[in-house]
């Protein structure tokens, strides 16, 4: 737990992300994902950046004192969905498969958008001076180049995989090292949304090449994958749990009585908020 406690969070990212993202994305059926991938867009982007300002809007009435861009960041962060159980149980009750992609894949676009506007704002809060048209360009350029960097590792991991004679170690090892390395081009080399280029690298790979992957490699990507990920969302909740834990019983974390409340009172206003956006875009 010291050695934890005291970890970079980019390498606790770094991580278990990409493992994360590229299987949840690559797990997906293009055929459905493409007739709802403009309800996924619009609820992943405007719907994102809305949700985004409402919340932010709320923090900036309650007696926190935080400045409108620490709020904004912090929105940002409360916008993002995630569905994971929901997914699951939508599985398990055979709802529409059209119902649970547009969900899931507005989870996965949603966190490459928060974390772009996350990453603006958290400089804003930090002092950086930002004008209005810096702020507008980095939104706009940062998913951008993000779509661009998982479209060029999708492109040559397909190719790579095309040639690598149907071996099974291979094409899975190509898969993680290309989920992995994508993220931190991104993140390190381009300084844009890693999170982002792997939902596209992942969305790419099971766009255009499924068909690659023959007879048991397919079985074994899937158990691969499904294994890695079962691990990295386990060890990451218990690890959430315990740093918290111990944040609190050294002093580090100041949590009083009164938050617990304006906490369940911010829960429900998000999911009036929630309401509310969807409504909108409906």
């Amino acid at each position: 737990l010291d050695a934890w406690n005291g970890i970079n969070p980019h390498l606790l990212l770094a991580v278990f992300l990409p493992a994360l993202i590229f299987e949840s994305s690559f797990s997906m059926e293009w055929h459905t994902l493409k007739k709802v991938l403009p309800k996924v867009l619009i609820l992943a982007g405007p719907g994102v950046l809305l949700s985004m300002a409402l919340t932010g809007c709320v923090l900036r009435i309650f007696p926190f004192g935080w400045s409108w861009a620490f709020c904004m960041m912090v929105g940002s962060i409360l916008a993002a969905t995630d569905p994971v159980a929901v997914v699951a149980i939508l599985k398990e009750v055979g709802a529409s498969k059209v119902l649970g992609h547009m969900i899931e894949g507005e989870s996965l676009v949603n966190d490459g958008t928060a974390i772009v506007v996350f990453n603006v704002f958290l400089a804003i809060a930090s002092g950086e001076s930002k004008t209005f048209g810096e702020v507008i360009l980095a939104l706009i350029l940062q998913p951008l180049e993000s779509v661009l960097i998982g479209v060029v590792f999708g492109q040559c991991c397909l190719y790579w995989i095309s040639n690598s004679h149907r071996d099974h170690l291979v094409e899975i090892t190509i898969t993680l090292f290309a989920g992995y390395i994508s993220f931190m081009v991104a993140e390190s080399v381009v300084k844009c949304s890693g999170v982002l280029a792997v939902v596209v690298l992942g969305t790419y790979i099971t766009a255009n090449g499924r068909t690659q992957f023959k007879g048991d490699i397919q079985h074994s990507m899937h158990h691969f994958w499904e294994v890695l990920t079962y691990a990295a969302n386990t060890i990451i909740f218990i690890l959430a749990g315990f740093l918290i834990i111990a944040d609190i019983l050294i002093g580090q974390l100041d949590i009083r009585a009164s938050d617990l409340g304006w906490g369940i009172l911010l829960y429900l206003i998000l999911n009036a908020i929630r309401l509310i956006v969807v409504a909108m875009l409906f």
